[in-house]
């Protein structure tokens, strides 16, 4: 009975694909005719649906199932569709085949980071085992010999599905050269509208187009920009020399030095209008606190790997363009040196700490790549795995006695969680439990949301707070000193929804925090200038190693950052395209591939 759903339908085999091909042309001649581009055809409505009867065609689906398989399309399209919505509004960058490989890689990462319940992960994956392990059961209480011929037949049929499907990206790859200009500036109007972002291509389409794009430029030989040109070494000495501090005295023991990455961390102080100051620590100067900045970073919404890649290499991701947003697949690959080996050259150990499993995102080898030493993920510290209920002051207390048996120098790299999106009411009664609200008429949702916020914020300062404590105590019993700096990686989701702009200052939301706090003199003079970018970060703590402006990390960074005037989008400044040339000595030729600045 079961194996009857694999039963070839002659007239569906013999008519439906000759339909769908009349109504491609269609399409195209439609385009023409409006005087759209060549693939404009794709943006019109029905290409999914007809997808769905070529793939009921292919696969032989028998009538009386054919309820069951459209549902089951209909419901993955939909999903796939809403993914791609909600990716779009948030991080202006449309789905592609690599979203769902990182998620077929590790799905519980992927329902974490959508903030779904735990209970939901676990519901999903016993229905998912529920179903298979049925089929399963129908195949193996089945005759044999029916169930061997059903099967060659159903993989014959999918081998078929997958090529067609692999000639349907043909187009893409053959005209796709002629489309560069499209996307070397992450021109991601291509994909949604302007207005209200929503999708202009349909979901097929779009991950075809977009698999096309990276296939074609992984193909392309590493080619230096045109505008690209060496700035003089002595050029950036000179410049250089000018903001460090003359006549420094080094420290005779190297200091520890420790990176926290506060997840969608920022100054609500800053970013919005509210009714009373929010007082943490973390914004203020303190505690030997040196620079209490405002911190530019890359994404938006979203995307920890890219400020974890930018602070771990000092490279900009912005110049390079869609792989930038695809930095564990693409760039720390093919790293050649970062600030973790910096330091080991100097003699310092160096230990990652991460609080999602290893395999998400590709995180274990990309901190292999960083050339840390040692990496712990949730797994190795006994945390939770589910991000709606993590603490950072657990992952604190699981990470501090790595710490003590660290050799010193020691290069910590510790990455927290606890303020991820989304930030639900769930932990307040009513509004007279609410520490804050916004100035302006908020309704009760954006203002319980804001105090769940900052009730996270809390936590992430007490564990802040535990890591100052340690690394002066440890400072106290063996006279080395250390400098601790901690920044958020990106705004969260939450925040920069269209809803909460009624909210906001004038701050861009490309805006975090930064804060550097150490024993020692600060090494550079860096005036009143109120922000820089993620990627000076290791420069400027390596300022406390040394006097020479040559024996920074990456130089060129403290140079870019003082010649574009402090500019919100270093880009836009015109010796920015220099910065090709100086990720030559960083990068491997096959990461320079995805260099397409221009």
């Amino acid at each position: 009975m079961a194996m009857k759903f694999l039963k070839i339908n002659p007239l569906l085999e013999k008519y439906l694909p000759n339909v769908f091909v009349l109504y491609f042309l269609i399409l195209m001649m439609w385009s023409w005719a409006e005087g759209d581009y060549f693939f404009a055809f794709l943006n019109k409505p029905g290409l999914d649906i007809w997808s769905c009867l070529v793939l009921f065609s292919l696969l032989g689906v028998n009538k009386r199932y054919w309820h069951w398989v459209i549902l089951g399309l209909a419901g993955v399209g939909y999903l796939l569709y809403a993914i791609n919505v909600e990716k779009i509004l948030i991080l202006k960058l449309p789905l592609t085949i690599l979203d769902i490989k990182i998620f077929l890689k590790n799905p519980q990462g992927l329902f974490n980071a959508l903030g779904f319940d735990s209970s939901i992960y676990i519901a999903s994956i016993t229905l998912l085992t529920i179903l298979m392990s049925y089929f399963l059961y129908i195949l193996i209480t089945s005759r044999l010999k029916t169930t061997v011929i059903y099967l060659l037949r159903g993989f014959f049929q999918l081998s078929l599905f997958f090529i067609c499907m692999a000639l349907f990206t043909i187009p893409f790859n053959i005209y796709g050269k002629h489309l560069t200009a499209l996307y070397v500036s992450r021109p991601f109007n291509i994909f949604f509208t302007s207005k209200d972002q929503s999708p202009k291509m349909d979901i097929l389409s779009q991950l075809a187009y977009l698999n096309s794009i990276f296939s074609l430029s992984q193909n392309q030989k590493s080619k230096n920009n045109k505008n690209s040109q060496m700035i003089p070494d002595k050029n950036i000495d000179e410049i250089n020399s000018q903001y460090m501090v003359p006549m420094r005295k080094l420290s005779s023991l190297k200091p520890n030095i420790v990176f926290i990455l506060a997840e969608s961390t920022f100054d609500p102080n800053k970013v919005f209008h509210l009714n009373r100051a929010d007082t943490s620590v973390l914004f203020q100067a303190k505690n030997n606190a040196q620079r209490v900045n405002l911190l530019n970073v890359t994404p938006i919404g979203g995307g920890t790997d890219i400020s974890e890649f930018e602070t771990n290499t000092g490279i900009d991701t912005r110049y390079f363009p869609f792989f930038g947003y695809y930095v564990s697949q693409f760039l720390a690959p093919n790293l050649k040196f970062s600030f973790a080996k910096y330091l080991g050259q100097k003699g310092y150990s160096s230990e990652a700490f991460c609080p999602t499993d290893g395999a998400f995102v590709n995180s274990r080898a990309s901190y292999e790549a960083f050339g840390f030493q040692n990496f712990l993920d949730v797994n190795q510290l006994n945390l939770t795995k589910y991000w709606s209920i993590f603490s950072d002051e657990k992952m604190i207390d699981a990470v501090l006695p790595y710490m003590d048996k660290a050799k010193p120098p020691f290069f910590d790299y510790i990455v927290f969680l606890e303020n991820h999106s989304p930030h639900r009411c769930v932990h307040f009664a009513d509004h007279t439990q609410y520490k804050n609200s916004f100035k302006a008429h908020a309704i009760d949702a954006d203002n319980c949301s804001l105090n769940e916020y900052l009730r996270r914020e809390a936590g992430t300062t007490r564990a802040y707070n535990k890591v100052l404590k340690h690394l002066q105590d440890i400072s106290r019993q063996t006279n080395r000193p250390f400098v601790l700096v901690i920044f958020g990686d990106h705004q969260p989701s939450t925040f920069v929804l269209p809803q909460y702009d009624q909210y906001r200052t004038e701050l861009s939301k490309k805006y975090t925090f930064t804060k550097i706090v150490s024993n020692l003199p600060f090494p550079l003079q860096l005036g009143d200038k109120a922000s820089f970018h993620a990627t000076l970060l290791p420069t400027i703590v390596s300022a406390y190693l040394t006097n020479s402006p040559s024996d920074l990390y990456m130089p060129e960074n403290l140079y870019l950052w003082s010649q574009c005037n402090d500019t919100a989008d270093l880009t836009k400044c015109a010796i920015f395209n220099s910065m090709g040339v100086v990720y030559q000595k960083y990068l491997t030729n096959a990461g320079l591939v995805y260099t397409q600045h221009t």
